[in-house]
């Protein structure tokens, strides 16, 4: 469990498991934890369209819960690296879009 604790944080998490990047959002669950958080990984976007939405919810709640307080680029895509590299997004999460969110989601 790693909290990010009053600095902006980058973390690079190309091809880990969904279940670790649920485990750092579940460790920054709040606002202003989350709006210090950029990450470098697998697309969040590309992780709801593989999976039915009740496993989303089920297994990877905070993935679910933040996807509409979440910004994500999608990385360029190299030729040469598809079969690597082809699913990567940067993604960072602004405070305004995270306070629109509804309370109960912070729960």
């Amino acid at each position: 469990r790693h909290g990010v604790e009053g600095s902006a944080t980058l973390f690079y998490m190309v091809h880990c498991g969904k279940a670790l990047y649920n485990n750092l959002l579940w460790s920054n669950w709040s606002p202003a934890a989350l709006s210090k958080l950029v990450i470098i990984g697998n697309s969040f976007r590309g992780i709801e369209e593989r999976l039915l939405s009740r496993i989303l919810e089920r297994d990877y709640c905070y993935i679910a819960k933040v996807l509409k307080g979440v910004e994500e680029v999608a990385l360029p895509s190299h030729p040469r690296y598809l079969d690597t590299f082809n699913d990567t997004s940067v993604h960072w999460f602004p405070l305004d879009k995270l306070q629109e969110l509804s309370p109960e989601v912070w729960d």
